[in-house]
């Protein structure tokens, strides 16, 4: 049984990529230009940190979702990359390529933090 797509109206919202490309003698990251990705599914999620012998385990936030055939062409997305949606800043945590009949993913799920 093939599986169809999601309808574009499922993706419903617009996000701001930025690739970390270095971080300044400050600690802070050096970002790229700005990458406007639209018809992306942002899916908030209760904030939790549980706690082990190492400390703390970082847990995501919230997943960010995406197909190239509603947004166009995407980038290859990293781990410590920035995205911003809805006025707020996140840090990308694990990024989770969709790969169904091709080798190339037709597009990702992004968990940030």
């Amino acid at each position: 049984m093939r599986m169809r797509m999601p309808p574009k109206k499922s993706f419903p919202h617009m996000m701001i990529y930025r690739k970390k490309v270095g971080i300044t003698p400050l600690g802070e990251a050096i970002l790229e230009d700005d990458i406007v990705i639209e018809h992306v599914r942002f899916d908030d999620t209760v904030k939790f940190e549980p706690r082990d012998v190492n400390g703390a385990v970082q847990i995501p936030n919230a997943l960010i979702s995406m197909i190239e055939k509603h947004s166009g062409p995407l980038p290859t997305f990293a781990v410590a990359d920035h995205i911003e949606i809805f006025d707020k800043q996140y840090t990308i945590a694990k990024v989770i390529p969709l790969i169904a009949d091709s080798p190339a993913p037709f597009g990702y799920e992004i968990e940030v933090v």
